[in-house]
C-alpha cells in the first residue's frame, strides 16, 4: 500500500473525542491498559455522557490520570473501574464503590481479561503514524494486544509527545475505527527522594547483582536506590516489566550494555516504560529498546532464558515461612500482583539467576514490624514461600532457598528491626515454628 493510502485512511477515521465515544452504550466494556496508555481526551468525553449511560466498565491496570469515574460519587451506577493493578486513584475509587480489583498475573492479565469480558471498545493513546501506517501503543502493552484483537470497536488518541519505539506493542491504521488527536503533556512520574534507609537496602541488593547479570526492577524509592548503587557494575542487561529513569542513567554511564544477555542481546526488553521526559526522549526511536507484550516479556519461560536474570521487587510484609504480601494491607487492596511472581519464578529458572524481595523492616515510624510470625488476617499472598529466595531489609540479607521452616524463621528474625526481634521470636516459639 502507498503512503498516500495510509494518509487517506487516517483522514477518513479522524474525528472528535465526543463523536468517537458516542458509540458507547450502557453495559459496554471498554478495554484499556496502564500509565501513558490512558487517553485523557476520550476519557473526558465519555464522562460528559455519564448521565446517559449505565453500568459501563473501564477495564485497565494502574490508572495514572484521576478520571472522574475513579473518584466522583456521581459516576456510581454509570461508570465503573475494573483494574488488574491498583494505584492511588483506584484505591480512592474502591473506598466509594467506583473501582474493584481483579487478581491476575501481568503475564496473563490481558488474555484472561479479554477472555472473560466481552470487549466492546478498545481505547489507547498512540504515537503519530509512521509512513507505513504503524503507531506505537502508549507506553507499552499489558492488555493491549488482546483487547485490540477482541474489541468490536478500536479508537486511538494520537499524542505527538509520545515516543515511537521498536517492538511488538504496535498497531496499524487498518486496526483502528476512530482517531482523535490530542497533543497533551505526558504524565511525569514523581521523582521520589532516596532516604538513607533506601541507600542501605540498595547496597545490600547490589551485592547480589553480579557483573553480566540481567536485571528487572520495580518502581519506587528502593528500586531507585538500587540503581544508584549499581554504577560500579559491568555489562548489565535489562529484561524487565518497566523501564524507568534510573536505567537511563546506568545506560548512559556504560553500566548497562546488554552485551551479556542471552535473550535479545544488545537490547533492553520491557513491557512498558514510565518516568519523566528524560526517559521518553531516551525511548524515542532508540534501537536499543524493544517493547514486548506482557504475555511474552513477563512469561517465566521467556525470563528464564536470560543468563543471571535477577528480579528485584519491593514488598509490604513477609512472614516467617517466607510468604510475601506485596499488594494488600489486611483485606484492603493496595496495589496488585503485577509481575512480582512472574519475574521471581523466571529469575529462579535462569542459570545463575536470583529472585530478590526488598522491604523496610518497619513502617509507621518504627511502630509496626514488616516481618511477622504470621501475615495479618486477610492479607493476600503475592509470592508463595516456595518461590521466595532472597529477602532484603536495611538490616541485611536472608537467603531462604532450600531452608527449613525454623532456618527461614531465624534468618528473617536476624534482618528484622532489633526492637521487634524478641517479640517475633517469642511468637514463633508459641506457634511452634521455633523450638
Amino acid at each position: 500500500m502507498s503512503v498516500n493510502l495510509f494518509k487517506e485512511q487516517y483522514k477518513a477515521k479522524l474525528t472528535t473525542p465526543e463523536e468517537a465515544v458516542s458509540c458507547v452504550q450502557s453495559g459496554f466494556n471498554i478495554g484499556g491498559s496502564l500509565g501513558l496508555n490512558d487517553p485523557p481526551a476520550l476519557g473526558a468525553a465519555l464522562c460528559k455522557r455519564y448521565r446517559e449511560l449505565e453500568n459501563v466498565r473501564i477495564i485497565q491496570s494502574l490508572g495514572m490520570i484521576p478520571q472522574p469515574w475513579m473518584h466522583d460519587p456521581e459516576m456510581k451506577g454509570h461508570l465503573f473501574n475494573h483494574s488488574t493493578f491498583f494505584g492511588r486513584y483506584n484505591r480512592e475509587g474502591a473506598e466509594i464503590g467506583l473501582s474493584d480489583y481483579a487478581p491476575e498475573h501481568m503475564s496473563t492479565s490481558g488474555k484472561i481479561s479479554s477472555k472473560n469480558n466481552h470487549i466492546n471498545v478498545y481505547w489507547t493513546t498512540v504515537s503519530p503514524m509512521d509512513k507505513r501506517g504503524f503507531m506505537s501503543i502508549g507506553g507499552g502493552s499489558v492488555h493491549d494486544k488482546f483487547f485490540l484483537k477482541a474489541a468490536d470497536i478500536a479508537m486511538v488518541e494520537v499524542n505527538e509527545n509520545l515516543p515511537r519505539y521498536m517492538g511488538d506493542a504496535m498497531l496499524h491504521i487498518s486496526d483502528v475505527d476512530y482517531i482523535v488527536e490530542n497533543t497533551a503533556p505526558l504524565f511525569q512520574l514523581p521523582v521520589v527522594e532516596i532516604s538513607e534507609k533506601d541507600r542501605v537496602i540498595g547496597r545490600y541488593v547490589s551485592e547480589l547483582v553480579e557483573d553480566g547479570a540481567t536485571i528487572q526492577l520495580g518502581i519506587g524509592s528502593i528500586p531507585n536506590a538500587v540503581c544508584a548503587e549499581l554504577f560500579h557494575k559491568k555489562d548489565l542487561g535489562v529484561h524487565t516489566e518497566m523501564i524507568h529513569d534510573g536505567m537511563v542513567d546506568l545506560y548512559e554511564a556504560g553500566v548497562i550494555t546488554n552485551r551479556k544477555k542471552t535473550y535479545f542481546p544488545g537490547r533492553m526488553t520491557a513491557v512498558f516504560f514510565l518516568g519523566t521526559n528524560k526517559l521518553y526522549d531516551f525511548i524515542h526511536d532508540n534501537p536499543a529498546i524493544y517493547i514486548q507484550d506482557a504475555t511474552v516479556n513477563a512469561d517465566e519461560v521467556t525470563i528464564g532464558q536470560n543468563y543471571k536474570q535477577v528480579s528485584i521487587n519491593t514488598t509490604l510484609m513477609v512472614d516467617l515461612s517466607g510468604q510475601v504480601c506485596s499488594e494488600s494491607l489486611g483485606t484492603v487492596q493496595y496495589s496488585g500482583t503485577g509481575g512480582a511472581l512472574d519475574y521471581s519464578r523466571g529469575a529462579r529458572r535462569s542459570e545463575g539467576g536470583k529472585a530478590i524481595m526488598a522491604l523496610y523492616s518497619t513502617v509507621k515510624n518504627d511502630t509496626i514490624s514488616t516481618i511477622t510470625a504470621m501475615l495479618p488476617q486477610g492479607s493476600y499472598v503475592t509470592v508463595p514461600r516456595t518461590d521466595v529466595q532472597y529477602i532484603v531489609t536495611e538490616y541485611g540479607i536472608a537467603n531462604l532457598q532450600g531452608r527449613t521452616r525454623s532456618e527461614r524463621a531465624r534468618a528473617l528474625i536476624n534482618i528484622a528491626h532489633p526492637d521487634f526481634r524478641n517479640e517475633i521470636e517469642q511468637e514463633a516459639r508459641r506457634l511452634k515454628i521455633l523450638f
